[in-house]
């Protein structure tokens, strides 16, 4: 194997991207209930995402932490970064990017990285319409922790380029968010499919979980997939054959008595 070749392996392989235990609020913005629901039953535990992806990742990272700094230098402190927030029985949780005060007011801070192309799109048409999840996400964020507005900040990764715009507080739009996040946890059976019920649809050809849901893989076998699981508030899970309450960490196991669940036979 030459230096290249050696290079490249590192840089260009794949890495595990597991699986919180929690439905994320930056997830609500996901058009396919189904999918939300198939992340809640960990169907798919593990992922593999390329490196690339990992390291776009990092760079938003930091971007985070370059701007703080900026700020902070001209006298503006981010502060509160990593705030947890809970909702739904604790079945969804989120992490704040920060706060900011200015003239008596707190703002709610969601810093975000962009291509060109999608920078300009959220400076053209504002982000509740070029980018709706990050909207969602806000809006989540705003009604769990009592904020009226939300700094949303996007960064041009071609050319540096910052965007800031303030979002409102959204009451009839979070309250539909309320009420699609309920349904994702308080549903026995699994959701339709997006699109026309069809596995070339184009969310579902790029969905992880497609072939899942479609039939041609089964899902992970963990205590959450089991026939044998119950499940409580407050994102508590327990085993039906010994009344134990389950660990997450026992959670992602399963005995020998495992028995796929019948919501999961397509």
């Amino acid at each position: 194997m030459s230096v290249i070749d050696r290079l490249v392996e590192i840089t260009d392989g794949e890495v595990d991207n597991r699986e919180r235990g929690y439905l994320g609020m930056s997830m609500i913005g996901e058009p396919c209930l189904r999918k939300l629901q198939y992340s809640m039953y960990l169907v798919s535990p593990v992922a593999r995402i390329s490196r690339r992806v990992e390291r776009l990742f990092n760079d938003g990272h930091l971007f985070e932490e370059k701007l703080i700094s900026i700020l902070n230098a001209g006298g503006i402190e981010i502060y509160g970064r990593q705030i947890e927030l809970f909702c739904e029985n604790n079945f969804w949780s989120g992490h704040i990017d920060g706060l900011i005060d200015f003239e008596n007011e707190t703002y709610l801070v969601e810093m975000k990285t962009h291509n060109d192309k999608n920078f300009k799109s959220v400076v053209k048409s504002k982000v509740k319409d070029a980018k709706p999840a990050h909207y969602d996400q806000m809006q989540m964020y705003m009604g769990h922790g009592g904020w009226k507005s939300c700094i949303y900040i996007a960064y041009n990764k071609n050319d540096s380029d910052i965007h800031y715009e303030l979002v409102h507080f959204n009451l009839p739009h979070f309250e539909r968010l309320k009420v699609k996040s309920v349904d994702v946890i308080a549903t026995d059976s699994l959701h339709q499919r997006i699109g026309n019920n069809s596995p070339i649809w184009y969310e579902c050809k790029f969905c992880n979980v497609s072939n899942i849901c479609f039939g041609k893989e089964l899902p992970d076998i963990n205590c959450r997939t089991c026939e044998n699981v119950d499940v409580h508030n407050s994102n508590k899970w327990s085993c039906k054959l010994n009344n134990s309450m389950l660990s997450i960490e026992e959670q992602k196991q399963a005995c020998y008595l495992y028995e796929l669940n019948k919501r999961f036979q397509v």
